[in-house]
């Protein structure tokens, strides 16, 4: 199984996008484009959107143009909301779905500790398709 974890806020909703706009077309775009070029790519949020349940993230991820099907889950919420602690959330869902072959963290928020399995996404753009690309790489090796 190849997951994408994924973070709203900064990745496909950009910061200059906050409060205003709603989310980044081209970034759900570039998202979709993954998606669309290996299909058994899955998704996996760990976005602090959660809390608001995997419907409504599913829907979100509709109305913008991903493939909302191909969500399978949540992060756990022990440790809250905060991104301090998805690194941690994370780890233990890996932990109890040992049939991931392949992983990537999109976010905004630094985290070391999954080396060339992170992915850094610029806040204030979200993700781009150089991104996608890089992403989709790692998916793929």
């Amino acid at each position: 199984m190849k997951i994408i974890f994924l973070d709203f806020d900064g990745v496909i909703n950009p910061i200059s996008y906050h409060h205003s706009k709603g989310f980044s077309q081209a970034a759900c775009s570039n998202l979709q484009s993954i998606l669309t070029k290996e299909p058994s790519v899955r998704i996996v949020i760990s976005s602090a959107w959660r809390r608001n349940g995997l419907e409504t993230c599913q829907k979100i991820l509709k109305e913008n143009g991903v493939d909302s099907t191909k969500v399978i889950g949540v992060t756990e919420a022990k440790g809250g909301w905060d991104p301090e602690n998805r690194e941690m959330q994370i780890d233990k869902w890996l932990k109890d779905h040992k049939e991931v072959k392949q992983f990537i963290v999109l976010d905004d928020f630094p985290m070391p500790k999954f080396g060339d399995k992170y992915l850094k996404i610029n806040g204030y753009v979200g993700i781009t398709q150089k991104d996608a690309e890089i992403a989709l790489a790692v998916l793929c090796k």
